[in-house]
């Protein structure tokens, strides 16, 4: 009897697909605790503002990735040739005539290593799927600077419902949610033998799942969406003349629900002098900003944001701070914190904070 499961193994994570089950997905094993919450960081932007408003996360294709290694192609390579038979299933339509796609199929085996075919393949395959990261850390003291300059924003969800959300609405899009697992960091990115494997489902997740070490500090955990037509940006890689696969607009904006956030902070650093007047009422309890009309798209993005957590989420808005802390020897350190606020809009650009005193305090 052929056997209809596979599997790879790497770095104490397994890649395996059942190809007798009814969903036929891959699937990552690993040791790994499913976290109860999750984290997402943004900069101000007018697209980030707009996925908050639209209650979507962008499934960002590779070329979108923040490293040219992150689920690179090159980590797909075949150590034998590939048969004529794939070949001619994805470029049949693409030839003339059976000769030129003989030749064709020669020259990729013989010259290329088959490397044509598989980045064929990689491009199909990521033109049907996106990458959302995530962390599993809230107090993450390298990815405020990272990703916020500290003036930013970090949406905190809770796992379970953001998970069922995405998939019952993927669910109605006739997509699919094909993963939500932790990042394996590696000391070395080896590629694999796609000759090894009857389709490119493991090789896919083990690529789109491998980092370096060097990344380890974002704790991350990644959504892996599936629709039709994504689209590919190749314009987007270096030396790239290829033209973008445009896609259907909007596939990559995978929707959650409202209540999927449990709470918003935004960075020390987002209400500064320099973007709002400041004017304190009532001691150090209650203040009124008015955002400055510096330039008009960061002057709008701020303004929507502040209308978008006064309207919607009010009561989970948190702004990050610090403090000192005793150790064990009553020597100070600092540490970072985040305290609940209240926000309520009081004309356009204008917005008056009420303190809690309720802070959050993040030990080492």
């Amino acid at each position: 009897m052929t056997n209809i499961t596979e599997q790879f193994e790497y770095n104490n994570f397994t890649y395996k697909i059942d190809y007798s089950a009814q969903e036929n997905l891959p699937e990552i094993v690993h040791k790994y605790n499913l976290p109860v919450s999750i984290f997402k960081f943004y900069s101000i932007s007018k697209y980030n503002i707009e996925a908050l408003s639209q209650n979507y996360l962008y499934a960002s294709h590779p070329i979108e990735l923040n490293d040219i290694l992150d689920s690179s192609p090159i980590l797909l390579y075949s150590s034998r040739p590939i048969s004529f038979e794939i070949y001619e299933k994805f470029y049949k339509d693409i030839f003339n005539s059976r000769k030129e796609l003989e030749d064709f199929y020669i020259e990729d085996v013989e010259s290329n290593q088959c490397k044509k075919i598989i980045n064929h393949m990689y491009n199909m395959s990521f033109n049907l799927l996106g990458i959302i990261s995530l962390t599993e850390r809230d107090n993450n003291t390298l990815m405020w600077p990272h990703y916020t300059q500290e003036k930013g924003f970090q949406i905190k969800f809770n796992v379970k419902n953001l998970l069922q959300s995405i998939k019952d609405k993927l669910n109605d899009d006739d997509g699919e949610l094909f993963g939500f697992h932790p990042i394996n960091y590696t000391n070395e990115l080896k590629p694999i033998d796609v000759s090894s494997f009857r389709s490119f489902h493991i090789p896919t997740a083990y690529a789109s799942n491998i980092k370096l070490n060097d990344w380890q500090y974002e704790k991350e955990w990644r959504i892996i969406a599936s629709k039709k037509n994504m689209g590919i940006p190749y314009s987007k890689s270096g030396l790239n003349t290829i033209p973008d696969h445009k896609g259907i607009d909007g596939q990559r904006q995978i929707k959650y629900n409202l209540d999927d956030i449990e709470e918003i902070s935004v960075g020390h650093n987002f209400i500064t002098a320099r973007d709002f007047e400041i004017e304190w009422i009532i001691d150090d309890k209650e203040f009124i900003i008015t955002v400055k009309r510096n330039n008009d798209e960061q002057y709008n993005a701020i303004c929507e944001f502040l209308d978008i957590i006064s309207q919607k989420y009010s009561g989970k808005f948190y702004f990050s701070g610090a403090k000192y802390e005793l150790n064990a020897t009553n020597e100070p350190y600092l540490i970072r914190t985040k305290e609940k606020m209240n926000i309520e809009k009081i004309e356009k650009a204008k917005y008056k904070l009420i303190r809690t005193f309720e802070i959050i305090r993040f030990l080492n």
